[in-house]
């Protein structure tokens, strides 16, 4: 029966053969072809007699070259005039251990044969050659105001996965500006890779970090796999607070235009952590003042959530910002809609702190919305906050 469904994302057939009931392997080439073409791509000098590359494939010289030695595949396939494909069944006719992927991966960075291009926030290009990963091992080991602001960006976009002797964390976004200001504050030359729009889904930029001792501090700060729903809100000294919830925003929060006025939001999967978060925006002055409705007789009564015993440990009237739960997404939030409480959240992020540790775009929007295009003007705006 003819095949239903595609043979390949961009092609229905192989573009050599034309036939589509063997699988694709690359470049719309069949198996038969691609293995076709990469012998001859593969094939050595001119002149070569039929059978050497056999007949030199011993034992002793694969083991020595292969495992000794560590040459890849392609490296020996060249050296023999043959395919790699072909090397790989003398290896495994002589049941010598092939390499895991991870382990092939490594070889081939230190020994510089991977290289990428990596683009920051305003678009310059550079080309980076890597060996091994590179990280400061010892980021998460200590507070600091860098630290925090990337904890913060991890407990919301990150992800940690443990399987066996794999220890690792990714962290994702829909730009890669974030990305690049987390990995150039971790010291970290790991690659932004990039995945295209796919149906609903739009584009997503991520990396990984594969690395044992970050992992452990990470979890020993908190995180844990599969954590959307159950992360807490972390112990945290209070002179870094402000710049852990700044990379919470940047990964969770929102500030926008609504009807030509500013508004700002934050949305967790967590009750637990959004509840502590909107206590730290209350010891800063976020906050909301008293709810009231109004009966048919006319008569203004107070919400349930300003009753008359929350006025007595408010005697201010003003209380911690409502959290709202979205049934439909499993999640809870909050919003501010108050000038007051706009500029508030704005010079907690932002007084004092280098580029380097925020999202731009979310800045912009904050001094677009607030007016703020003078110095003189930010300076007149800016709180008395004890950082």
């Amino acid at each position: 029966m003819p095949r239903i469904e595609k043979w390949s994302l961009k092609f229905d057939r192989c573009v050599h053969c034309g036939r589509n009931d063997v699988k694709h392997v690359a470049r719309g080439l069949c198996l038969n072809c691609y293995q076709s073409e990469t012998e001859k791509r593969n094939r050595g000098q001119k002149g070569q007699k039929q059978g050497i590359a056999s007949q030199r494939m011993t034992f002793k010289f694969l083991f020595e070259n292969y495992v000794e030695r560590k040459r890849s595949l392609i490296d020996i396939a060249k050296e023999c005039g043959c395919s790699r494909q072909n090397v790989l069944r003398k290896i495994r006719q002589f049941n010598i251990p092939l390499r895991t992927r991870n382990e092939a991966r490594k070889l081939a960075y230190d020994r510089h044969k991977i290289s990428f291009k990596r683009v920051d926030e305003y678009g310059s290009e550079r080309l980076v050659i890597p060996g091994s990963l590179e990280i400061n091992k010892h980021f998460f080991s200590s507070w600091s105001k860098e630290m925090a602001y990337v904890l913060g960006v991890i407990y919301t976009e990150g992800n940690l996965f443990c399987d066996q002797n794999i220890y690792r964390f990714t962290v994702g976004q829909k730009e890669p500006e974030l990305l690049n200001k987390v990995l150039s504050l971790m010291d970290c030359n790991a690659k932004v890779h990039h995945r295209r729009k796919r149906g609903i889904s739009g584009d997503l930029y991520f990396f990984h970090v594969h690395h044992k001792e970050i992992y452990a501090d990470l979890i020993n700060l908190g995180l844990f796999p599969n954590k959307s729903d159950t992360i807490d809100f972390p112990n945290i000294p209070q002179e870094f607070v402000r710049h852990f919830i700044r990379g919470c925003w940047d990964g969770d929060g929102s500030i926008y235009f609504e009807s030509g006025e500013l508004r700002g939001s934050y949305t967790c999967g967590s009750l637990n952590f959004i509840e502590k978060l909107v206590q730290e925006l209350y010891k800063i002055g976020i906050s909301k003042g008293v709810s009231y409705r109004y009966e048919k007789s006319g008569k203004r009564v107070l919400m349930p959530v300003t009753s008359k015993e929350m006025l007595s440990k408010h005697p201010d009237s003003r209380f911690p910002l409502t959290i709202h739960e979205d049934k439909r997404s499993n999640a809870y939030y909050i919003r501010t809609a108050t000038r007051e409480n706009i500029e508030k959240l704005f010079h907690y992020f932002y007084d004092g702190v280098d580029e380097s540790m925020y999202l731009t775009r979310k800045y912009n929007v904050f001094v677009k919305g607030l007016n703020l295009g003078k110095e003189e003007e930010t300076k007149q705006l800016t709180l008395d906050l004890e950082f």
